[in-house]
């Protein structure tokens, strides 16, 4: 089975030190983590020489004009770059799930990770394995600084719905799929087999 391996903001990184030394399909990367917030910086030094062969960045706080050079600061590589606004990202949710679940900020919308579940998901990719999340364990894996974990609810929440709309996501850690409702991965399902880049299809939610 091949596996397209999508990752978050610099989650890349954590999974790296578990023992993944794949380059990402794609990175999904909110434009806020090229802030200037102590956790924003230690994700950013997290990426430093990294690499990716497409990054979608949603365009949130930072936008594509300031990120490229931010990147390249980094040294951090990218075949492909596209871009999606907060609208956008919004819009995807409300389709996928039915609710407006991403349209405020912080606590009251869902995270980067969720988001690019739902993001593989609308573009036909199954069955999904979220690796590496948490909805109790405060901090990230790339950085020691601990910082408590925002969008706790709202994730729970659209988890819980993710089983709802029968989406084709799942698990690969009993904890958190006892805490979120997603069924656990037991390489049973038959994966969707497509062919060609991530964006091989046009989308009218993306934009180059």
């Amino acid at each position: 089975m091949h596996w397209t391996f999508v990752s978050v903001n610099a989650s890349q990184a954590g999974a790296a030190k578990a023992g993944i030394q794949r380059i990402p399909d794609l990175t999904v990367m909110s434009g806020q983590m090229l802030g200037i917030k102590p956790e924003n910086l230690a994700g950013q030094e997290a990426l430093r020489d990294g690499c990716t062969t497409q990054l979608l960045l949603v365009e949130r706080g930072v936008s594509a004009r300031q990120a490229r050079p931010a990147l390249r600061a980094l040294n951090y590589r990218y075949g492909a770059l596209r871009t999606m606004d907060h609208w956008q990202r919004a819009s995807l949710t409300y389709r996928l799930l039915g609710e407006h679940l991403a349209t405020g900020s912080g606590e009251s919308k869902i995270s980067t990770g969720v988001f690019a579940a739902l993001l593989a998901a609308s573009l036909g990719y199954g069955p999904i394995v979220m690796c590496g999340f948490s909805l109790s364990h405060d901090g990230h894996s790339y950085n020691p600084l601990g910082h408590r974990r925002q969008h706790r609810e709202v994730d729970a929440h659209a988890l819980r719905m993710f089983g709802e709309k029968r989406l084709a996501v799942f698990t690969s850690d009993p904890a958190f799929a006892k805490s979120s409702g997603l069924p656990l991965w037991d390489g049973s399902h038959r994966p969707t087999v497509r062919s060609g880049p991530i964006w091989s299809d046009p989308s009218p939610s993306l934009q180059t």
